[in-house]
């Protein structure tokens, strides 16, 4: 689909709510809490994130949820990388969870529930994650399987391992896709998820991560991104009120 990027967020979510009323039979006018939503502002990474603030940022993200981690089951999925800064930032913080965090508590403000996201999980349970997005684990359990996979674009997506298992298990389970451009600096495609030597050195780790990584970058370079290519998330004013529609979109499907 083409992405239309023409107005600003307040005018989406006003028209969008006007919509929703009219359809419910109700009045088009516009309360002043829905409009003082339409003021969110995308807020850039900070110059560093030490351990405090990558803590609070997963701490305010669990607090939404509403329930026990262990119980939650979304209807949708972000995938990030950390992109963590050598020397600027603590261990296991970076400017991907900080972007990350702003696109769910976006998403939040408007009355969609939390995203699965690695942040809700102490480090070492990923797998937990990669469950929900698995449609037949989660029939088995009696749980709805996450059907939206909302892609944080950037180099260090592109070259980390565990983005390529989330983004191949989405497409494995027929997951529909939006794709946010958080950084415009994106390498070739024939940089992503490069091949490590110790892979190369063993036959059927090569071949699998090989086939693996052309799925994946295969549907991915097809992708057209929120905002187009030459600004990010950051950077167009109307790309937040366009990822919300589309979201929208993607859920009621």
């Amino acid at each position: 689909p083409k992405f239309e990027v023409t107005k600003p967020l307040s005018e989406v979510i006003i028209e969008d709510a006007k919509s929703e009323l009219k359809k419910e039979g109700g009045s088009s006018s516009i309360s002043p809490s829905i409009a003082a939503t339409a003021s969110y502002t995308m807020m850039p990474p900070p110059e560093s994130i030490d351990a405090e603030t990558g803590q609070d940022l997963r701490t305010k993200l669990i607090e939404k949820v509403g329930c026990p981690v262990g119980e939650y089951f979304p209807a949708w999925a972000t995938s990030y990388a950390t992109g963590h800064r050598k020397g600027i930032d603590a261990q296991g913080c970076g400017p991907g969870m900080h972007i990350n965090s702003e696109i769910i508590n976006l998403a939040f403000l408007v009355g969609f529930g939390v995203a699965m996201t690695g942040m809700l999980y102490a480090t070492g349970n990923w797998e937990s994650y990669l469950l929900r997005l698995d449609k037949e684990s989660c029939e088995m359990m009696d749980e709805i399987s996450a059907t939206v996979m909302v892609v944080l674009l950037s180099p260090a997506l592109l070259n980390s391992n565990p983005c390529l298992d989330e983004l191949y298990q989405a497409l494995e389970n027929k997951m529909d896709f939006i794709v946010i451009r958080c950084d415009d600096d994106i390498p070739p495609k024939k940089n992503w998820w490069p091949l490590s030597d110790k892979k190369k050195r063993d036959i059927k780790q090569r071949d699998a991560f090989m086939l693996k990584r052309k799925k994946v970058v295969d549907f991915l370079v097809q992708q057209n991104t929120i905002p187009p290519p030459g600004e990010t998330i950051l950077t167009a004013p109307s790309a937040p009120g366009v990822f919300l529609k589309e979201l929208r979109s993607a859920l009621s499907r």
